[in-house]
């Protein structure tokens, strides 16, 4: 998380538009059904507000 944490706080520097999720309890590969299934939801919205302009 730190890592992310540092990578975010430098895109915000540079006035990257950019968005930090953290899923508490959460592991590195999305293992968990409900996590795997939040982080998809963030990644699709994600791409749809960026790759639709």
């Amino acid at each position: 998380v730190q890592n992310s944490e540092v990578m975010f706080e430098a895109l915000q520097g540079e006035g990257v538009e950019s968005e930090l999720i953290i899923i508490p309890g959460g592991d590195h590969g999305f293992r968990v059904t409900a996590d795997r299934a939040r982080a998809q939801q963030a990644m699709v919205a994600w791409f749809d507000r960026h790759l639709r302009r």
